[in-house]
């Protein structure tokens, strides 16, 4: 019976044994596993993040083997990405769904995870598109530039991205991130949703034409510049073209130097532009915008329940062309502006407008102030000169 007993605890321990070997074996293939539909970078031969992005895209695109597409993951790491890379149709890169994505904080601690991409701009961007590229999705990743130089997205015209979202990301200290002032990227049946953060901005962050998009209706987005890069008159944000589109709500901050929005177009790709829900402010009474936070020299333009704020300090500063002479001037095009609050920087007298219109024709309804940048007594200003055509009600005045 002993003897008996010593063999039914050696199968026991051997049993445990296997067990816990076999448990482990399941959970490592569980942890190397990837959710349907993606695979994970991690899995790919490379001696570098690089090595192993190049093998899994080429994977992805050209895999005999595969009827779809799948999404490349990124785990819960740190990756660096130096690479540009060729734009395709199906292209998807998400990183774990989860967070909000702002590595502005504790270095990134905060987010679950964190790619620094240090690359160039124009066509050494990260991902350098041509022709029409449809159903891209990059997803849930915190993108930190440390070189000074680095543009996310390039894609000049005649190309165009087509039917593609971009859902909650964060870009710190990026150059540009979609287009850049020489080439904007044009975009149709885009929708930029879940929340963005976009902040410390180096220069012009969005230069974007095309139509029929969704910009963060379905989100947010938060954008400031550098607090040592001065802006110089630069905005933040420039719409070239870009009609049938509904934006909203954004959050621009235009301290130091910086412009907020331009927003430029004609009657044939700059109507059906649309603005709601969007806050247009320097950082605060004290810590203005120098001059005027949106510019609009053309298309056709719905703005509703706008917040605008802090500007007007020092306008000639932002060397813009005509100099501003308002927190909005409107230089072109038509617009309507129905439900504006406007408060004033503290060193800005009530006498300086708040629109400024020059030409085109614009509606002006239901305006409110704000009493942090000090006491009105009287009510806010619209100055307007030939051959300008401007609609008021009774809650501004026409300087």
């Amino acid at each position: 019976m002993a003897v008996h007993g010593r063999g039914r605890t050696s199968f026991i321990i051997a049993l445990s044994f296997f067990s816990f070997f076999f448990i482990g074996i399941v959970l490592s293939q569980q942890q190397d596993a990837a959710p349907p539909g993606t695979v994970l970078l991690d899995n790919y031969a490379g001696s570098s993040d690089d090595d192993k992005l190049t093998n899994a895209l080429a994977d992805v695109v050209s895999s005999s083997s595969r009827s779809f597409i799948p999404a490349i993951m990124l785990s819960g790491r740190g990756y660096t990405f130096t690479k540009t890379r060729q734009a395709f149709s199906g292209l998807k890169i998400v990183g774990p769904p989860a967070g909000y994505f702002n590595s502005e904080l504790v270095n990134g601690k905060y987010n679950s995870v964190k790619v620094t991409l240090n690359c160039g701009s124009g066509n050494s961007s990260w991902f350098v598109g041509s022709g029409a590229i449809y159903d891209v999705y990059i997803s849930h990743i915190g993108f930190v530039s440390t070189n000074g130089l680095t543009q996310f997205w390039h894609h000049p015209l005649p190309g165009t991205l087509y039917a593609c979202t971009f859902e909650t990301l964060g870009f710190y200290g990026f150059k540009h991130v979609f287009g850049n002032p020489i080439a904007k990227t044009a975009i149709t049946q885009i929708n930029f949703i879940g929340q963005w953060t976009v902040v410390p901005a180096l220069d012009v962050q969005f230069s974007i034409g095309g139509s029929d998009n969704e910009l963060w209706t379905a989100g947010y987005l938060n954008i400031g510049p550098s607090s040592s890069v001065p802006g110089e008159g630069r905005y933040l944000m420039q719409f070239i073209d870009l009609g049938k589109t509904n934006v909203g709500p954004i959050y621009i901050t235009a301290n130091n130097g910086w412009a907020g929005i331009l927003i430029a177009g004609d009657d044939t790709y700059g109507v059906g532009l649309s603005f709601t829900g969007c806050r247009f402010e320097g950082m605060n009474p004290s810590n203005p915008s120098n001059g005027a936070l949106v510019v609009q020299t053309g298309g056709k333009v719905i703005y509703r329940d706008i917040w605008t704020a802090y500007g007007m300090a020092d306008p000639m500063a932002n060397k813009h062309s005509p100099p501003d002479q308002a927190m909005i001037m409107i230089l072109g095009g038509e617009s309507l502006w129905d439900g504006l609050t406007y408060d004033r920087a503290a060193s800005v007298n009530q006498s300086v407008p708040l629109f400024y219109v020059a030409a085109g024709k614009v509606h002006i309804r239901n305006v409110f102030t704000g009493a942090k940048g000090g006491a009105w007594s009287g009510l806010p200003l619209v100055r307007a000169v030939s051959p300008a055509v401007v609609n008021l009600d009774d809650t501004v005045t026409k300087a």
